[in-house]
């Protein structure tokens, strides 16, 4: 990175050519979780654990570093072309087996979301194409598009959190109710929306409606009062479930 920043100015920012040779390498669990502690999450050699690719002149050798909810590659090269006039772009590809994102960062097996963003030398974020996607098991994170300078690729993760309350005994929170609300909330670092749905059975007369949706606002307004930042929506659902009548669920999710 310091090199490419050091010539950048002497060169004019400029490449003397272009490979279209791609290279393929491992990294040890111990190298690609440097100062992580994660290596366990990647010390099976029977399978493929994950892909990283990108066509930047200098990248970061690791997998990408995880901090405060965000997980972070820094990738570099020249802003033109050898024609001095054409601007390069970049792109870049995270392909991890989902259980190894868990793994690695701490996570439950509750659905991931992501945002990209890339980021560049000064902060600001720059614009790009950017692919999040889960399935069969991978974890797919993209972004393409992107100038050179330094950057930084920043994904943003995010687990869904869902809770049933306590049974109910009056119309209002009990103190585990609440306690249940809080540790939902505290788990939901880069989520954006908080949901309540107060559950009857099909067979209760509406009034049993009216009761539940009581109940659901009322979870929902004391998330509120803790945490502001969240988008709130309190509902009620029916269900063939007996078990579930009058009950309250709670989500968190991006």
């Amino acid at each position: 990175m310091e090199i490419v920043q050091g010539m950048r100015e002497r060169v004019d920012d400029t490449a003397a050519g272009v490979s279209t040779i791609w290279s393929l390498n491992s990294i040890s669990a111990n190298r690609a979780t440097s100062g992580q502690g994660g290596s366990q999450c990647l010390n099976d050699p029977t399978r493929l654990l994950g892909i990283v690719t990108t066509n930047a002149m200098t990248y970061l050798g690791t997998v990408p570093t995880y901090d405060s909810g965000f997980l972070s590659y820094k990738v570099a090269g020249l802003h033109y072309a050898p024609d001095g006039e054409t601007v390069n772009e970049g792109t870049y590809d995270l392909v991890m087996r989902s259980d190894v994102a868990r793994c690695l960062y701490g996570f439950k097996n509750a659905p991931i979301s992501a945002t990209v963003a890339v980021v560049g030398e000064f902060g600001e974020e720059k614009v790009a194409t950017t692919v999040v996607s889960e399935k069969d098991g991978w974890l797919k994170l993209a972004a393409y598009g992107f100038t050179f300078s330094e950057k930084e690729i920043q994904v943003q993760l995010r687990q869904s959190q869902i809770k049933t309350l306590s049974n109910f005994t009056s119309s209002t929170l009990s103190s585990k109710q609440k306690a249940e609300i809080r540790a939902v909330l505290a788990k939901s670092d880069g989520n954006t929306k908080f949901i309540c749905t107060g559950i009857r059975y099909f067979q209760q007369p509406m009034r049993e409606n009216i009761k539940v949706r009581a109940r659901a606002k009322a979870a929902c307004e004391y998330a509120k009062s803790i945490n502001p930042n969240f988008s709130y929506w309190y509902q009620t659902k029916t269900t063939q479930a007996r078990s579930y009548n009058g009950k309250v669920m709670i989500v968190s999710k991006g």
